[in-house]
């Protein structure tokens, strides 16, 4: 086998370990992230950030760890493992990431909508709130023409 068969065997091996860790955190951060962001919507584009992060941390590992790997000209199964340190190290760097990124979520306030106010309540705040802006914006309109 030449360089590039071992190179294209440990790009296998990432991309499967990847997308097994991928599988295994995507599910409880399913689960977590909307109620931690306020909405699906905030949940979904975090979740996206989580898998574009644990998938090109890896990959970019194993393209920058290529230059440091041996080249063992006899058995290409040492050259593989050592092109795959660089990507489990990048593994367990941006699972590390992930976990900075939902301890920062968890520890932001929550959003009104989402964690205390329902949304047939929401929409009478909000009509509420035009209300009172209506009622100041008359109380400046009466300020200014009794200054004026």
């Amino acid at each position: 086998m030449s360089h590039a068969d071992a190179f294209l065997i440990a790009a296998a091996i990432t991309f499967g370990c990847t997308v097994c860790v991928t599988a295994y955190v995507h599910r409880p951060l399913k689960r977590l992230l909307p109620e931690l962001c306020g909405t699906p919507e905030y949940g979904a584009f975090w979740m996206t950030i989580v898998d574009v992060i644990l998938l090109l941390t890896s990959l970019t590992a194993l393209l920058l760890g290529r230059a440091n790997a041996t080249m063992h000209p006899t058995y290409v199964g040492l050259e593989v493992a050592d092109l795959l340190w660089a990507p489990a190290v990048g593994l367990v760097v941006a699972v590390f990431l992930i976990g900075m990124i939902v301890a920062v979520l968890s520890n932001s306030e929550p959003t009104w909508q989402a964690k205390v106010v329902n949304k047939e309540q929401s929409q009478d705040l909000k009509r509420l709130l035009s209300k009172v802006d209506s009622v100041r914006a008359r109380e400046l309109v009466i300020r200014e023409s009794e200054n004026g």
